[in-house]
């Protein structure tokens, strides 16, 4: 079964991006809405908020995301200046294998210690 069809006027849009009330707004699948910008910008304006607003969704829910966003956070900053560069020089490992991933896709053993990916 196919989805609804967008009305002529409404094709330029991206996927899952509809007009709001006072803006338009992008549905993730994983739900919530974000405002894109207001209904009376260009098309050009509203890609560009689009792609601005995908991007920065990746990068919260992703492992890195989340690891780069505890780097500028409140308790990162209260560490001692060691444990900050150990924990810099941990991250260095870590981003490379699970940086893309999101969280929930990861799982650690704590009997065994090893790290499982769920499927």
């Amino acid at each position: 079964m196919a989805g609804r069809k967008r009305s002529k006027e409404n094709q330029w849009m991206p996927a899952r991006v509809y007009k709001g009330r006072s803006a338009y707004e992008w549905r993730p699948l994983i739900g919530g809405t974000y405002p894109l910008c207001s209904l009376d910008a260009k098309q050009s304006e509203v890609w560009k908020a689009y792609e601005q607003a995908i991007k920065d969704f990746e990068n919260h829910t992703t492992v890195e995301g989340l690891i780069n966003r505890f780097f500028v956070s409140a308790d990162f900053a209260e560490l001692a200046p060691s444990t900050q560069k150990d924990y810099r020089k941990y991250a260095k490992k870590i981003i490379p294998v699970f940086g893309k991933m999101t969280p929930d896709r990861l799982n650690l053993l704590t009997s065994g210690g090893t790290w499982t990916f769920a499927e």
